[in-house]
């Protein structure tokens, strides 16, 4: 927000607030616009957006702002978003923006795995390109065998086609997400990349730094988002660099009505620093209590802004990333949960 002179400028990161450049491309996001005419109403005019149906709009004799005001208002988490299987207010995506919230997934891997070499048409064919457990092979929680050539060259050009059909915004990341639950393949090869880099991740993220390699040609700046969950949320402890396409999707499992500050906890800290070095941007997925519905909402704002604080204080933006915050709750998300985050998570 800039006054020059009489005339107040509201721009986003990529605008010009140049007055006398009126014509000059933007390159700024509209969403970073948005947010400043809500916060210059918010932060110097009274207004408070309470509810989607309750606002306090003061009356005022005159509208003004101090002479060269030059005020930047840059979030912690470039994205803070709520997801919800109920018909609460984190459905209301106008009121959202205006306690300075997003909508909008830029980074959600998703179980999407199977999308592209969905098992009823492939494995009858190649059961080897499917995991392997107590020796038997099966197409159970979305995952591969990621040591199988063929099964990856396959895998590529499944992408490819998926990506051509341009279905997506080309801002959004591609996601390679695992299913719901562990996921492993204890083939002879998947274990051998076990044991040598130390992680369930390993051979998944050796893999995808392949597709991501072979992408990149026809699609440079495209992101490929995967997943850090339940056995996979632990990165190799052989190290190495992960592409500059690809994004990690961390999502902690285990006692959630607890926040991280808790002792129950410490071992997230050692988890997302192991990630410092290994990836360019990652997104910390933090789930509500009450995930499902409930009848009963828990009253989690405390527990969840202690846990975006500690998120923050363990080094979640690490020192070359872009980081994320996002949370999925469910009847929980109440008003004031929402008008939190957009509040305070900026100071976090």
């Amino acid at each position: 927000i800039l006054v020059v002179g009489p005339k107040v400028f509201i721009y986003s990161p990529g605008d010009s607030p140049d007055a006398l450049k009126p014509q000059k491309t933007r390159k700024g996001r509209p969403r970073g616009l948005q947010f400043g005419v809500y916060g210059l109403l918010d932060e110097f005019f009274g207004c408070r957006f309470l509810t989607p149906t309750a606002e306090i709009v003061p009356a005022h004799d005159a509208l003004t702002l101090p002479d060269g005001l030059d005020a930047v208002r840059e979030p912690s988490y470039p994205n803070r978003i709520f997801t919800s299987d109920q018909r609460n207010s984190s459905k209301d995506v106008f009121w959202l923006a205006k306690n300075g919230v997003g909508h909008e997934f830029y980074g959600f891997t998703g179980h999407s795995l199977y999308n592209y070499l969905p098992p009823d048409k492939h494995f009858k064919a190649h059961p080897e390109w499917y995991p392997e457990n107590n020796g038997v092979r099966s197409a159970g929680t979305a995952w591969f065998c990621w040591s199988n050539k063929e099964m990856l060259k396959a895998l590529i050009e499944a992408c490819r086609e998926e990506l051509r059909k341009g279905k997506t915004a080309p801002e959004r990341a591609f996601p390679l997400g695992q299913g719901d639950g562990p996921a492993k393949c204890t083939c002879v090869e998947c274990e051998k990349i076990r044991k040598e880099y130390g992680s369930d991740s390993a051979a998944y993220l050796l893999a995808c730094n392949e597709i991501a390699k072979a992408l990149e040609g026809e699609f440079p700046n495209r992101k490929i988002s995967v997943s850090a969950y339940f056995n996979t949320q632990l990165p190799p402890v052989k190290e190495f660099k992960l592409h500059r396409n690809i994004t990690v999707d961390y999502t902690r499992t285990g006692d959630h009505m607890k926040s991280l500050y808790h002792p129950k906890h410490a071992e997230f800290a050692k988890d997302l620093r192991r990630w410092d070095g290994l990836v360019g941007e990652i997104s910390v997925w933090g789930w509500g209590v009450d995930f499902g519905t409930t009848l009963m909402p828990f009253p989690e704002i405390v527990r969840f802004l202690t846990t975006a604080s500690a998120c923050d204080s363990v080094n979640a933006r690490l020192p070359t990333t872009s980081s994320t915050m996002l949370t999925s709750a469910g009847s929980s998300v109440s008003p004031t949960t929402l008008i939190a985050t957009g509040r305070y998570m900026p100071l976090a």
